[in-house]
């Protein structure tokens, strides 16, 4: 977590923060205080649709709530794992370095590069750096081709360690972005994909649009059937959703049941079109249970609609979507809605219903 308003700002937030605690009743914990810093600071896009969700949905906010969101949203589980491969990549460093110290002479401008390579890697903890490093570390152990035998043995086992290192960091990376029920982009995958889809649009003056997309009574579905049938659901529905617009990375579980369809150079006309298509095509299909054959009936999406306004913040512009996403909802389901019937949100307080 990274935090740099003034003291001015970081001063208004404390107030707001305590008073929206007071407010709900949330004992004062650590984790709690910094959960909802985040939430009223309006930096979290996924933390705020998240607990916007919970209290509009009658949801209560309890101790267990609050540690789970915490987990989810703000303490970075990769962390551990990226500490693993930066110990690797250390290791490997420092036993080469020794060799280098070793063989002496014209090596020891090599040695140096090393110990200044090994020395940065201690203040760094962000996976594209390190990729840097280490395709430094490559060429640099490429440069210092053996004078011995030894030194070419030790040079074709550190090779492997570094392109083993190389693909783990790729694997994950991917891992991080993905969902792994589905295989779509996940919420995290989402920040970096949407952020450069509104700079584009921004910068080629172009539309960009947003469909939220949540399953109907999908609890029920859980309740009668089981999650396991609730899964196979899930999975249809993103295999759904990818065939119809084609394109595999615009298509995000965004959480549970709920997924979200990023639309480039796609104006808003358009996208409601493109929903309202598959609302239909969804009404004429049966669901069946894997193995049994019984039906599961008819199964819909409601779906919300926003189109990008240039400048706005990301989390605005998803909240919007998700504002018509909850109009159809409360209307009867299984339709599309647009932004232009839902109000936008008022920045950095939790609407109650």
């Amino acid at each position: 977590m990274h935090y740099s308003e003034t003291n001015e700002r970081a001063g208004e937030l404390l107030r707001l923060v305590l008073g929206q605690m007071a407010q709900w009743k949330v004992p004062p914990t650590p984790i709690n205080y910094t959960l909802w810093y985040e939430y009223v600071a309006g930096t979290n896009a996924p933390l705020k649709h998240q607990m916007d969700r919970l209290v509009r949905d009658g949801k209560p906010l309890t101790q267990e709530t609050h540690e789970a969101l915490y987990r989810q949203h703000i303490f970075d589980g990769e962390r551990i794992a990226h500490k693993r491969i930066f110990q690797e990549v250390q290791g490997v460093i420092d036993e080469l370095a020794a060799y280098v110290r070793e063989a002496g002479g014209d090596m020891s401008q090599q040695g140096g590069k090393l110990q200044t390579l090994a020395g940065r890697l201690e203040d760094e903890n962000d996976l594209d750096v390190v990729r840097n490093l280490v395709n430094f570390l490559v060429s640099a152990t490429r440069d210092i081709l053996g004078t011995s035998n030894r030194m070419e043995k030790k040079l074709a086992e550190t090779t492997r360690e570094v392109d083993a290192l190389r693909e783990k960091m790729v694997r994950l990376k991917t891992q991080a972005l993905t969902d792994a029920l589905t295989g779509l982009v996940n919420r995290w995958g989402l920040e970096k994909q949407l952020r450069g889809d509104m700079d584009r649009a921004k910068s080629d003056q172009t539309d960009l649009c947003l469909v939220m997309a949540d399953i109907d009574h999908f609890k029920k579905i859980n309740d009668t059937y089981g999650h396991l049938v609730g899964d196979n659901v899930i999975k249809m529905f993103a295999a759904t959703l990818m065939d119809f617009f084609k394109d595999r990375d615009r298509v995000i579980r965004y959480g549970g049941e709920e997924f979200l369809v990023v639309l480039p150079a796609c104006p808003l006309t358009k996208a409601v079109s493109l929903s309202e298509k598959l609302k239909a095509f969804l009404g004429t299909m049966k669901w069946k249970r894997k193995g049994t054959g019984g039906t599961l009936g008819k199964i819909t999406l409601s779906f919300g609609v926003a189109r990008y306004r240039y400048d706005e913040p990301m989390a605005a512009f998803i909240q919007r979507a998700d504002n018509a996403l909850y109009l159809s909802k409360t209307n009867g389901r299984n339709q599309v809605t647009t932004e232009a019937s839902s109000a936008p949100p008022e920045a950095g307080v939790i609407r109650s219903t």
